[in-house]
């Protein structure tokens, strides 16, 4: 079943999603298997280590990443699919607005911060 949800189409996806039929962890990881098998093949990935997947589903909005080795900034449109890298800390930015499709494999921590570089954040203890 697994090879087939990496073949849904978003729309479809999400109505089963909303139906309580398909997990939104299920669709993702089955995402992310059909990444790996064929990634071999046209070397879209520099690395998979997926934190959250995304799709966009309309507008356009420019993706901003940020990890150790510093920040950076990928434009996308209605149609792109990005992964985020895990441990990387990322934002949105959009004029005209947004819609998109997240799912998140794995647990992860969500932190709502307005700067520009989290890197320069100092983390308090839990």
């Amino acid at each position: 079943m697994s090879g087939e949800l990496a073949y849904l189409g978003f729309a479809e996806a999400a109505e089963l999603i909303r139906a309580k039929k398909l997990s939104p962890v299920e669709y993702a990881t089955a995402l992310l298997a059909r990444i790996e098998r064929h990634d071999g093949k046209y070397n879209a990935f520099i690395a998979l280590t997926p934190e959250r997947a995304l799709h966009i589903l309309d507008g356009t909005a420019t993706l901003e990443i940020v990890r150790e080795d510093g920040p950076q900034s990928f434009a996308l449109r209605a149609g792109m699919i990005a992964v985020i890298p895990q441990g990387g800390w990322h934002r949105f930015q959009s004029s005209e607005g947004v819609t998109l499709m997240t799912a998140t494999p794995s647990p992860s921590e969500v932190i709502e911060l307005d700067v520009d570089d989290p890197r320069t954040v100092e983390r308090k203890p839990a």
